[in-house]
């Protein structure tokens, strides 16, 4: 069996290989928000769950935070740009932290939930985890992860969701094209 600290480090390299950011931006842009976008960017890259989860949130171009959790701790936790932007003083969730006194606790206090990979939505506010307003409402996304004996938790809304800037695509795109090999032919 793997140290989770091997598994996280093996699940971020897979997220950046497998998952360039251009293509996941545009994955995130016209798919669903929240769980259902990771697990369809999860099955359209061929990764596990967790992968595509980190990487979601590392490109989301809407706000989103995931963490995955073990029993009453937490693991990690990875939040978007826009994520952060909810609130000027938001808390980092840390590893080791005990989770707060929530729906994802909840779920973990039951083993068969995180071993047979049950599932459960509820409505949370960003207060409630990371002591921003709590005017915010998100969606609590729980998800058990089999064998593993973790817990992913997405963090996002619907109503947080907003059209991402195009500039932001045609910036990158044009990044990408700076740095295409070109060929002189003819000379």
């Amino acid at each position: 069996m793997t140290s989770p600290s091997i598994e996280l480090e093996a699940d971020h390299f897979a997220s950046g290989l497998l998952m360039p950011t251009l293509l996941v931006k545009k994955e995130l842009t016209q798919g669903f928000i929240g769980l259902a976008g990771i697990e369809q960017l999860a099955n359209r890259s061929q990764c596990s769950l967790t992968a595509a989860a980190i990487r979601a949130a590392e490109c989301s171009p809407y706000p989103m935070a995931i963490v995955v959790s073990q029993g009453a701790d937490i693991c990690y936790c990875f939040m978007s740009e826009g994520f952060k932007e909810l609130g000027k003083t938001l808390t980092f969730l840390r590893k080791g932290s005990p989770l707060p006194l929530s729906a994802t606790r909840d779920f973990n206090s039951d083993p068969d939930n995180v071993r047979y990979g049950k599932r459960q939505i509820i409505e949370t506010t960003l207060a409630d985890w990371f002591d921003g307003s709590g005017q915010i409402h998100l969606d609590e996304e729980i998800v058990g992860l089999g064998s593993f004996g973790h817990t992913l938790t997405v963090f996002s809304s619907d109503a947080l969701a907003e059209d991402p800037d195009p500039e932001d695509a045609d910036e990158e795109a044009n990044l990408i094209e700076s740095y295409t090999a070109k060929f002189a032919y003819g000379r």
